[in-house]
C-alpha cells in the first residue's frame, strides 16, 4: 500500500496498539510498504491513535458546506497540541486530457526537494463504528537526496495536521547502468534493480520518533526497468522489534490520475500481503495499490489501502486510505520530457 507509498512503521503500531477493535485504529500501510506500501510511503490518519501515547482517533466528519468553501473541523477535546482538520476544496478537473510527462522505466536521476501538497480520504468501519473524512489537507517533503554510485537515496515526510502526526520514509533507488532516458526499453532486464523501502519512523509534529523500522532487506516496491505484468515477492523483517511483512506485488498498468488540475501518470503497482507484530494473536492485513513516477525519481504520487485488524476471530476494524498528490511534481533534470 507505498504511505506505505503503501502504508508504514505499520508493525510498531501493532506492538503498542489495544487489542479492543472499538479503539484500534490499524495504521496505514504505504509501507502505502510502500502504506506499507503497507501504503510506499505507512503510519497515515487514524494510525497515530494506534501508535503514539494520547493521541487520538479521527475527528468527526465535517459539516456539509457550500460548495467551494474551505472548513476547518474542530478536533476532538482530547487532542492535545493537534490543530483542527484542514478541508480542502475539490479539485477540478483536469484541463486537458494529455499527460505532461509521460512515465519512463526507469530512474534516471533522484527527485528534487521540494514539498507538495496532498488531499487524503480516511474511512475506518467496525462493528460498532464508521467514520470517514474526505479532502483532508496533508503535506509530503523530499529531502535527504543522495546519489552515490549506481544508488538513490532520499527521504519522504508526510506531514498530518489534523492528528499531529509525522511520518518519515527512507528510499532506496538501487541502479547499475547510466543510460540516458533515451535508452528507454532497450536497456537489459535486470541492469536496473529496483526501488525499495529502508526504514519508516513515525512521531508527533515537532517531537522524536515514538516508533521506528529498519527492514532487512529492505522492501521493493517497484521493479527497474518497470513494465506491466512484473510480478515479485517481498519477506522483510525488523530485527530491533520482530516485526516481519510479507506481500505479492505486480505492476498492473500505467495509469494518470487528476492533480489538481492536470494529469499526472506513473505505474501502478497492486500489493497484497499481511505484517506480522510478536505479542500479537491476528497479522495485520493489507491490499495496496501505489502509483510510482519513475519520471520524478520514484516518488508516489496516489496511493489507496485497505488495511484489516483482527482484534478476535470474528471481530474486524478496517481502515480505508486514499491519497493523491495535489500539483504536478518538479521534474528531474533528465528526466525526459
Amino acid at each position: 500500500m507505498n504511505r506505505r507509498h503503501s502504508g508504514l512503521a505499520l508493525a510498531a503500531a501493532l506492538a503498542i496498539a489495544p487489542t479492543s477493535a472499538c479503539a484500534y485504529h490499524p495504521p496505514h500501510a504505504a509501507i502505502r510498504i510502500g502504506m506499507n506500501s503497507v501504503a510506499a510511503d505507512v503510519l497515515y490518519g487514524a494510525a497515530a491513535s494506534a501508535i503514539l501515547p494520547g493521541a487520538v482517533p479521527l475527528p468527526p466528519p465535517p459539516p456539509v458546506q457550500p460548495s467551494g468553501a474551505v472548513t476547518r473541523v474542530p478536533s476532538t477535546p482530547t487532542a492535545a497540541g493537534s490543530p483542527p482538520a484542514t478541508i480542502v476544496n475539490a479539485c477540478p478537473p483536469s484541463r486537458s486530457t494529455t499527460v505532461a510527462h509521460p512515465t519512463i522505466n526507469r530512474v534516471v536521476s533522484a527527485p528534487v526537494a521540494a514539498t507538495y501538497p496532498f488531499r487524503s480520504t480516511q474511512r475506518i468501519q467496525s462493528a460498532t463504528r464508521s467514520q470517514r473524512l474526505n479532502n483532508i489537507a496533508e503535506t509530503r517533503q523530499v529531502s535527504d537526496i543522495a546519489t552515490r554510485g549506481s544508488t538513490i537515496t532520499f527521504a519522504v515526510t508526510a506531514t498530518y495536521p489534523f492528528i499531529g502526526i509525522v511520518e518519515k520514509t527512507d528510499y532506496q533507488i538501487v541502479t547499475s547502468s547510466n543510460a540516458p532516458s533515451e535508452a528507454e526499453g532497450y536497456v537489459p532486464a535486470g541492469t536496473l534493480s529496483g526501488v525499495y523501502i529502508a526504514g519508516q519512523s513515525v512521531g508527533s509534529i515537532g517531537g522524536p520518533a515514538t516508533s521506528e523500522v529498519t527492514w532487512n532487506p529492505p522492501i521493493q516496491i517497484l521493479k527497474l526497468p518497470a513494465g506491466v505484468g512484473e510480478t515479485w515477492a517481498v519477506s522483510s523483517s525488523d530485527q530491533k522489534t520482530g516485526q516481519s511483512e510479507t506481500y505479492t506485488a505486480k505492476i498492473a498498468a500505467v495509469a494518470q490520475v487528476n492533480a489538481c488540475g492536470a494529469l499526472v501518470q506513473g505505474y501502478q503497482v497492486t500489493m497484497s500481503g499481511q505484517l506480522i507484530s510478536p505479542g500479537q494473536p491476528f497479522p495485520l492485513a493489507f491490499a495496496e495499490t501505489d502509483l510510482i513516477a519513475p519520471q520524478f525519481g520514484a516518488l508516489v504520487l496516489a496511493d489507496n489501502a485497505t488495511v484489516t485488524a483482527r482484534s478476535s476471530p470474528t471481530a474486524t476494524t478496517t481502515q480505508q486510505l486514499a491519497d493523491t498528490i495535489n500539483v504536478t511534481p518538479k521534474l528531474p533534470a533528465g528526466s525526459g520530457s
